[in-house]
């Protein structure tokens, strides 16, 4: 995280009117969850194009990580409008915003969709499993917990979460709830 800390400071530097480069450093930032350094840069990022989408997408990501999922939803869905044609995690993107907020139907079905573009995606299959447990589709929680097996994980509540973007205390406490309902621990 240093290097990548240093390259995107470079970056910034050496053209501070490229999008792309406030994009970077808002990630690094973001890894480092310093969330208020995140959203500057990425908000940077969008003032500079005003038509980056995939600023606004992780945008969703910086506002759940910060308590602030409705927010996220608008972000996400001015992505999903700037980019029809959108690629896979900005359906993850939007469904960790609708389970921070409880809206697990509509997660789950963001979710699954984006496993169907990418099924490699642990991390989406790991989300779904939670929103499935809390709508009370157990087995369907159980099968994607063995997908994630059969890739070769083996995971802890702790690991899973202390990985995601839900670690603001109230969506932590929700997608530690549903991952223990689905039989991990």
């Amino acid at each position: 995280m240093k290097r990548a800390l240093e390259l995107a400071r470079k970056a910034v530097v050496f053209d501070p009117s490229l999008p792309f480069g406030r994009w970077s450093l808002s990630r690094v930032f973001s890894n480092l969850r310093s969330n208020d350094k995140a959203m500057a840069e990425m908000k940077r990022a969008t003032e500079l194009n005003p038509n980056y989408a995939a600023a606004f997408a992780f945008m969703t990501y910086i506002y759940v990580r910060t308590g602030r999922a409705e927010e996220g939803i608008r972000s996400i869905e001015k992505a999903m409008s700037l980019n029809p044609r959108f690629p896979f995690w900005y359906l993850h993107a939007r469904a960790t915003a609708q389970f921070s907020l409880e809206q697990f139907e509509a997660a789950a079905t963001n979710l699954e969709t984006a496993l169907e573009r990418n099924p490699n995606a642990t991390w989406v299959r790991s989300l779904l499993i939670a929103a499935y447990a809390h709508i009370g589709r157990q087995e369907d929680a159980e099968w994607q917990i063995e997908e994630i097996r059969a890739q070769g994980f083996e995971m802890s509540i702790d690991d899973i979460v202390e990985t995601s973007p839900l670690y603001f205390p109230v969506y932590k406490k929700l997608y530690a709830e549903g991952l223990r309902k689905a039989g991990l621990k």
